[in-house]
């Protein structure tokens, strides 16, 4: 789907998908009733809301690192006709693209574990 729509719009839907599930989690108390354990419509809100984050899941981080990937700059650079490589102490444009996705993910990483310690 992303060369059709875009990174910018199947991250959005990502995320959309993951305020459809919080919401649909946040009404699954209301739907327990004590007198009967074995409410039907709180497991099917169950099977929804996880069908929504498995979205977010498949769609949001993927798309994201797809998108810091178009915005790392291609370095254009000299190199030299005998060993082929950059002149001038440069680094190869693959390489500077790679730190840079690196750095991104990691720090997605960092935020995903921090976050939740922060939120609670």
């Amino acid at each position: 789907m992303i060369p059709k729509v875009g990174e910018g719009v199947i991250a959005r839907r990502g995320v959309l998908s993951c305020s459809f599930a919080l919401l649909l989690l946040s009404a699954v108390p209301r739907l327990i009733n004590p007198q009967h354990p074995s409410s039907g419509a709180a497991v099917r809100v169950l099977q929804l809301s996880t069908v929504f984050m498995a979205y977010t899941s498949a769609t949001v981080v993927n798309s994201l690192t797809s998108y810091a990937s178009l915005q790392c700059d291609d370095i254009t650079e000299e190199k030299d006709q005998v060993t082929g490589k950059p002149k001038g102490g440069q680094q190869h444009p693959d390489l500077a693209k790679g730190k840079a996705l690196g750095r991104f993910r990691s720090r997605g990483q960092l935020g995903r574990a921090i976050g939740p310690l922060l939120g609670t």
